[in-house]
């Protein structure tokens, strides 16, 4: 059985380690792509990185002149990241926050939810707070971008067991799906093949279907769906879901 809060475990300082092959380039392409929404006029726009990590989406964007607020429940993240901004002299607001708690500032340009950092949550309610603390925050123009795998590529794709090697530590992973969420035990085994530590992340299966319901109770309607970090139309068998949602125009325009 997987604990209901397994995330204020599974994102300690080893995280970055543990998932550096989603590199600093990918955050780039990614962030290059949303920029395109922008039409090119960027400079002093309010961004809000919501359970942003280690920051590399936050940084991306700063050095963007985007002014950027990042948040994360992950302490050990928040640290790092503030201390990554600090290296390339760039100005980010960092915060230690539970991204379902009420987020700081407001009339964001760009709200950001990236890299599946949706769905951790017992119940559906707790997910659909946080599209509507989205709806809340945005400016009247701004964008939610929404950042989530595709579940017919998670089900079609699955591999239940693997393994890789990260410095001199051995990483098990062991998938499996249950009861409408991805489950992933990780074990770390070190050199002796001993297990040194071990944690589960589990993430619910949210169809495609299903978030833009969500973005439709919140007010927002979603404007494009992209499938790939590239921003290459989603289909059925593309790797992600991302969602850009806006605010509805107003009747009189």
């Amino acid at each position: 059985m997987v604990d209901k809060d397994w995330f204020r475990q599974a994102f300690d300082s080893g995280y970055v380690k543990r998932y550096a092959h989603r590199d600093l380039d990918e955050a780039e392409e990614f962030i290059e792509t949303i920029i395109t929404l922008f039409g090119g006029d960027i400079h002093g726009r309010k961004a809000l990185d919501v359970a942003c990590g280690a920051g590399r989406h936050s940084r991306a964007l700063a050095r963007r002149h985007f002014r950027v607020t990042g948040i994360d429940l992950s302490a050990d993240l928040i640290r790092l990241a503030r201390r990554q901004a600090a290296g390339e002299n760039l100005a980010v607001d960092f915060h230690i926050q539970d991204m379902r708690t009420t987020w700081p500032g407001e009339n964001y340009d760009l709200i950001l939810n990236a890299f599946t950092s949706f769905g951790y949550f017992e119940t559906d309610e707790e997910s659909q707070q946080i599209v509507d603390q989205a709806a809340a925050k945005l400016s009247s123009s701004g964008f939610f971008v929404l950042d989530y795998f595709n579940v017919s590529e998670v089900e079609r794709n699955l591999v239940p067991r693997s393994a890789r090697c990260v410095g001199n530590i051995t990483l098990v992973e062991e998938r499996w799906i249950l009861d409408g969420r991805v489950n992933k035990r990780t074990l770390e085994l070190d050199a002796r093949g001993q297990v040194g530590h071990s944690f589960t992340e589990s993430v619910r299966l949210f169809k495609a279907d299903d978030i833009r319901a969500m973005i439709r109770k919140s007010g927002l309607t979603v404007q494009r769906e992209w499938g790939t970090y590239a921003g290459e139309p989603f289909t059925a068998g593309t790797p992600r879901y991302i969602a850009v949602a806006q605010k509805a125009a107003s009747p009189d325009g």
